[in-house]
């Protein structure tokens, strides 16, 4: 629970910090979220997402800041 008192994580974080398989901890979170232990949000839409141009773009960037060019 700690783990996950602080903030948002995905499911597949919280498999990660746990180490435990991304199925066991579908279903201990959905059990969770069921008793009202935790607050599930919906994925978030893909029209609010961020533009990959623009992604692109700035990992462009810092690639030639890396490389000094």
């Amino acid at each position: 629970m700690d783990l996950i008192a602080d903030g948002f994580l995905s499911v597949a974080e919280v498999a990660a910090h746990t180490r435990l398989p991304l199925g066991i901890v579908r279903i201990l979170l959905a059990q969770m979220a069921e008793d009202g232990l935790i607050h599930v949000r919906d994925p978030v839409p893909h029209a609010e997402r961020h533009d990959p141009v623009l992604l692109t773009a700035v990992l462009d960037g810092l690639m030639r800041i890396r490389t000094g060019a």
